[in-house]
C-alpha cells in the first residue's frame, strides 16, 4: 500500500510540476505587451487586496507595478516552483540519494530559471532577458526550498541510523 501511495504521489507531483513548468514557460514566450497588461492587473488586484485587508489606500503607480511584477511574478511564482520540484525531487527518495535528488533539483530551478530569461524572452517580442530577474526566480526557488531540503535531510539521515 505505501508503495501505491508513493507512485501515485510521485505522479501528481510530477504532472504539477510539469504543468507549472509549462505554464510559466508559457507566460514568459508572451509578448511585452502582453505581459505588461497582465502585471498591470495583478497589481491592481494586488492592491485592491492590501486596501481590503488592511483599509489603507495604495497608489498603483509605476514602482508598485515593479514591486508586484518582481515578487509576485518572479520571486512568488518560483517560490511555488521550488516546493514542487523539491516534493516531486525527494519522492524518488528511496530510489536515489539525498545528494543526489539535491543536486538535480537546485540545477533544475537555475536551469529554468536561465531558459525563462534567455531563451523565452529573447523569442518574445518587446522583451528582454535580465540576470536580475534570473536572480529573483532563483531567489524565490531556493527560499522553501532550502526548508524542504533539510527537512528530507534530516528524514534521510535518521532512516540511514535505523539501517546501520
Amino acid at each position: 500500500m505505501k508503495t501505491k501511495f508513493r507512485i501515485l504521489c510521485q505522479v501528481l507531483l510530477g504532472v504539477v510540476y510539469i504543468a507549472m513548468l509549462t505554464y510559466f514557460t508559457i507566460q514568459s514566450l508572451k509578448s511585452g505587451t502582453t505581459s505588461h497588461e497582465t502585471s498591470d492587473t495583478v497589481a491592481n488586484v494586488t492592491a485592491s487586496v492590501i486596501e481590503w485587508t488592511s483599509g489603507q489606500k495604495v497608489t498603483v503607480d509605476d514602482s508598485f507595478r515593479y514591486a508586484v511584477r518582481k515578487w509576485i511574478g518572479h520571486y512568488g511564482y518560483f517560490v511555488a516552483l521550488g516546493s514542487v520540484s523539491a516534493l516531486f525531487y525527494y519522492s524518488f527518495q528511496r530510489q536515489t540519494s539525498w545528494l543526489f535528488s539535491t543536486l538535480f533539483h537546485f540545477i533544475s530551478g537555475i536551469v529554468f530559471a536561465f531558459f525563462t530569461e534567455f531563451v523565452c524572452q529573447t523569442i518574445a517580442s518587446g522583451r528582454y532577458p535580465s540576470f536580475y530577474d534570473v536572480g529573483m526566480d532563483y531567489l524565490g526557488f531556493i527560499s522553501l526550498s532550502i526548508i524542504i531540503s533539510l527537512v528530507f535531510f534530516f528524514l534521510w539521515r535518521k532512516s540511514k541510523k535505523k539501517e546501520a
